[in-house]
């Protein structure tokens, strides 16, 4: 349970503003009709009630025996009044605390017990004009099915809302709101009433009021629920493997009872204005993490209804994206004043859409940094794009949507809800994704670059701009005043500007003649349907043929080593070698032609390396794999020397260490890092110091020792492909690659693990008046299926018993988590951590209800109730979870890695149900015995 204020809400955080899928239908595209409003895709059961109530049915098959409902409520924050600020999301609080069939936690223990995890499964969010609450179930279980539609019934308008479960979760919510607070919180409440244009939506927050939180009378929700929580301002929606037909019988009946309050109030539509002027804040603050500036274009939303709309929603994703490439490509030249610029389209609210163009400045530099950056945005104002980057983000475009296209009857049912929601939220049409293809290659080819490059400069040109000027406090002085940074803008749009010059890129990877290996071994593992081969040159192949998805595979490889093989001197180069190589590029390639190459192909290709092994993760559909193995065999001989990017990724990591010591939870995590790693070098923060000993060659030359030579390297390829082509490809572009068959390597074990003993550490950091704690168990360990088990269900347990004392009996935090932590290498070893975020003065209080907790289940047992959910749980998730190609990745990639029986996936079912309370209960005091515990509290600097 959350308020949900989206980053749409705060435009430097504005992500770019994706596709609405599924836009158009056959007829309305033969008739040619761009003003008709487009249908509603066939597939979904929609239907409207006497009573107002509407809903949205439809089957779904992936996942199987699984469905999701929502329940979408037209009504959030913005329709409190004064002195109901932040009721809403109270109420969507007290859904949980009590209703007619579930009465005070009921529903919550009733739903875990069905293997559905509270606040990962079950969860809502209010925003400022909605709320929605979701819950996925089983639907192989027609009793917890039918339970699940009447539990809808009850969130619909059945909360029972009484007075002492209401002061409960008072302090619950404060928690929410404390644990919320910090920088960006301070920032978005100094911005939102000049980005909100001081409409009622900036006093609006959904967190709401502190004093109207603690003072509230009960009367006073029970008035807003009762007029604004009715059938007319409400929609159900369901997608999942169910009988659709009979689900919309089930939904007429039990909701059909709904009635709306007499003389109930219409809905009012609330827009925020648009002023037609320049609004400007400067905000400095100390824990500001950087200094950057942001122009905001604001405008009002388009509708998204018909052909025309949808047409004009394509311009501007295309937009979206030469922005996006643009601003890339720009963001890797030598010498740069700036620190990264970027531009995005977003949504404030409702009716209110942004451009946004976001510069982090780099130190001393504000002037030049600013104007260098804006340049480019003047350029794109005045001379647009190129014909190039049209055709490539077409292209991109294209090819995404066909990817969509093809994986039609494999998409996700929770991929289908925010369609509908957004379809009963503000009509944004939603006819299916076979008809948005047929729309989009009717109206692709057509959108011109002229039409593009007129689109952006009006965009450019818009009147209503809201300007942000942010640093720490240190930079106040530095940074502009409305009337310098309108000077610095006018400079840039007088001076002269040349065309934009489009780079050419390579029309291949591959250059030289490959010589392939060959298959010398070949084993079965029947029960898991997989086969390993061995190549020629010491490479393992491992083969998992899947059909969860139409086309595509993901792909994971490593070799034993890592950076554990480095020096403690050498460490900061080795440690970032494989990031200076993706940025610096390939075979000859710079990253950015490497991405103008890969433009329309369905693939990703990236070198990783962690203390341990070294290797490779990606994907890849059926018309890319010959491209995706070579690039990994270019990645292995030929990575290329940038130091052009080498220099800009050190200035911007400078920059950002030297203002992390100003953020309270980056220190409080780094100090939890050096503690828990004994001070090595290896588990330090990286300072100036020591970025200015990465060294670009030291660093590419530990890449090349660790990849030259891949005899004894495993790669796992899982999902729907042609067995022959793979193998084919293998042999040719992995099996020639080099390798020293008489070598063999190995991590090595470096003795970095937790302390032993009890300690406390307090870090006394930060203005807000909230608390941080963490608590970890620690120890040496035995690792197996079975004791992992147990480990997680303790993990599990622990976090049940903490969330019922720490929150709903102390109310004293928002949202413990528990949970733990094994490994078998490079020493077997486990950790049982502790989390949560409280009010200062109730710090020691927490700690030692935590405590009192654990002692608990040393001393009674583990509850039955609380093992029936983690079974429940782990159960049903797995079932789902071994229907995926990522699951079957990470599992063979673990298995192999830490030589473990393959096997072991067919007897996780059975190790789970035989877990039982005395055996757990035992765990728990070998487990979190109080011997080894490290504790850590952030505290504010005024307690």
């Amino acid at each position: 349970m959350y308020f949900n204020l989206k980053k749409r809400y705060l435009p430097i955080y504005l992500a770019s503003l994706f596709l609405t899928q599924n836009l158009y239908s056959q007829q309305n595209l033969k008739q040619k009709q761009p003003s008709a409003i487009l249908p509603l895709d066939p597939a979904v059961r929609k239907g409207r009630m006497a009573n107002g109530f509407t809903y949205f049915i439809r089957r779904n098959t992936t996942p199987e025996k699984r469905v999701v409902f929502y329940i979408v409520n037209k009504v959030g924050s913005v329709l409190e009044n004064e002195d109901q600020r932040g009721l809403a999301h109270f109420l969507e609080h007290m859904n949980f605390n009590g209703t007619t069939h579930y009465p005070k936690n009921e529903l919550i223990s009733y739903l875990e017990k069905s293997g559905v995890t509270f606040g990962a499964d079950l969860n809502a969010y209010t925003n400022f004009d909605e709320t929605v609450y979701q819950l996925p179930l089983p639907s192989d279980d027609p009793e917890l099915l039918k339970n699940g539609l009447q539990i809808m019934r009850d969130w619909a308008h059945g909360a029972l809302l009484e007075p002492v479960e209401i002061d409960k979760e008072r302090g619950v919510i404060l928690e929410e709101k404390r644990m919320r607070s910090g920088f960006d919180q301070r920032l978005m409440e100094k911005s939102l009433p000049m980005y909100l244009n001081n409409s009622i939506y900036s006093r609006r927050v959904p967190i709401g009021s502190e004093e109207v939180l603690t003072t509230f009378k009960p009367a006073q929700i029970k008035s807003f629920y009762k007029k604004w929580y009715r059938p007319d301002l409400q929609a159900l929606i369901v997608v999942g493997d169910i009988d659709a037909i009979q689900m919309e019988k089930s939904v007429r009946l039990i909701f059909s009872d709904l009635k709306n309050p007499v003389h109930e109030p219409s809905r009012p539509k609330i827009s925020i204005p648009l002023t037609g002027k320049k609004q400007f804040l400067k905000y400095t603050d100390a824990e500001a993490p950087d200094t950057r500036i942001v122009i905001s274009y604001k405008y009002r939303s388009p509708e998204l209804r018909t052909a025309a709309d949808y047409r004009a929603k394509m311009v501007t994703s295309l937009i979206d994206q030469l922005l996006a490439f643009r601003f890339n490509e720009l963001n890797q030249r030598a010498d740069l004043p700036y620190s990264q610029a970027n531009i995005t389209s977003g949504n404030y609210l409702d009716d209110l859409d942004v451009f946004n163009f976001n510069v982090t400045l780099k130190p001393n530099q504000a002037a030049s940094g600013f104007k260098n950056a804006y340049t480019e945005l003047e350029r794109i104002r005045r001379y647009g794009f190129t014909a190039a980057e049209l055709d490539r983000v077409k292209k991109a475009y294209l090819a995404g949507l066909k990817a969509l296209v093809l994986e039609k009857n494999k998409n996700n049912s929770s991929n289908y809800v925010e369609e509908y929601v957004n379809y009963f939220l503000r009509q944004d049409a939603a006819p299916g994704i076979d008809t948005e293809y047929r729309l989009v290659t009717e109206f692709l080819p057509g959108i011109s670059l002229t039409e593009v490059n007129s689109k952006i400069a009006s965009f450019l040109s818009l009147p209503d701009q809201d300007i942000i000027v942010t640093g720490p406090k240190t930079t106040r002085e530095e940074l502009p005043d409305e009337a310098t940074l309108g000077n610095w803008r006018n400079a840039v749009v007088k001076s002269n500007l040349s065309l934009y010059a489009e780079n050419k890129i390579s029309e291949g990877l591959m250059t030289e003649e490959t010589l392939p290996g060959k298959t010398t071994g070949e084993s079965a593992v029947a029960d898991i349907n997989t086969t390993i081969y061995k190549l020629s040159n010491g490479v393992r192949l491992v083969f998992k043929q899947t059909d969860f998805k139409n086309d595509g595979v993901l792909f994971y490889s490593y070799k034993s080593g890592g950076t554990s093989l480095a020096s403690d001197q050498n460490y900061y180069s080795a440690v970032n070698a494989t990031a200076l190589v993706k940025a610096g590029g390939v075979a000859g390639l710079t990253a950015t032609q490497l991405g103008k190459f890969l433009t329309g192909k369905k693939l990703s290709v990236s070198p990783y390396m962690n203390e341990l092994y070294e290797g490779f993760s990606g994907s890849f559909g059926a018309e890319d794999i010959e491209t995706a193995l070579q690039l990994i065999r270019q990645y292995h001989i030929k990575p290329r020397k940038d130091t052009v990017i080498f220099k800009n990724i050190i200035a911007n990591a400078q920059i950002a260490v030297a203002n992390r010591h100003n953020d309270p939870e980056a220190v409080f995590s780094d100090t939890i890092n050096a503690v828990l790693g004994n001070h090595s070098i290896r588990r330090m923060a990286p300072d100036a110091h020591t970025l200015s000993h990465i060294d670009l060659d030291k660093a590419l030359a530990f890449y090349k020792e660790r990849f030259h030579n891949v005899n004894g390297e495993t790669f796992v390829f899982v999902g729907n492909f042609k067995w022959e082509n793979l193998l084919k490809y293998c042999e040719t572009y992995l099996g020639s690659l080099p390798s020293d068959t008489g070598s063999t390597s190995n991590f090595k074990d470096l003795h970095i693990v937790i302390p032993s003993g009890k300690a406390t550490h307090i870090i006394v950091h930060g203005k807000e008046q909230k608390s941080e704690v963490k608590m970890i168990f620690s120890g040496d360990y035995d690792y197996s299926l079975v004791n992992n088990l147990q480990l997680q269900a303790l993990g599990a347990i622990l976090e049940f018993r903490l969330l019922e004392r720490l929150r709903e009996s102390e109310g004293g935090v928002y949202t413990p988590d528990a949970g733990a932590t094994f490994a078998k290498y490079p020493s077997a070893r486990y950790s049982i951590a502790i989390n949560f975020t409280c009010a200062p003065q109730n710090a020691d209080k927490l700690i030692k209800a935590a405590l009192e907790e654990i002692e608990n289940l040393k001393t009674n047992g583990i509850l039955p109730l609380d093992l029936e959910k983690f079974k429940a749980e782990t159960l049903r998730k797995n079932e789902v979870r071994v229907k995926t190609d990522g699951y079957w990745v990470s599992y063979l990639v673990r298995q192999l890695s830490n030589k473990e029986d393959l096997s072991e996936a067919n007897q996780i079912k059975s190790a789970v149900s035989s877990l039982d309370r005395e055996t757990l209960q035992k765990a728990a005091k070998k487990y979190m015995s109080g011997e080894n515990l490290q504790q850590f509290i952030l505290n504010p600097e005024s307690l």
